[in-house]
């Protein structure tokens, strides 16, 4: 997904700051992307704990999470 898309979906919950892909570290060999995304976003309602992004179920974690 582009962020663009990423920010689109998010845009329901807050104002998305920031996205950074995770990405293993040169100790593994290789720095490879995990396809986990790292959202800073300034939370205006609480997002659920799991949502659909591009069709696919995506799990939503962070602290202070209300559980869903």
């Amino acid at each position: 997904m582009t962020e663009t898309e990423i920010t689109n979906v998010f845009s329901n919950y807050g104002d998305a700051k920031k996205i950074q892909e995770e990405v293993w570290p040169q100790a593994y060999r290789f720095t490879v992307k995990s396809g986990v995304r790292i959202i800073d976003i300034g939370i205006k309602k609480h997002v659920p704990s799991h949502i659909k992004l591009e069709g696919h179920r995506a799990l939503i974690s962070y602290v202070g999470q209300p559980m869903t």
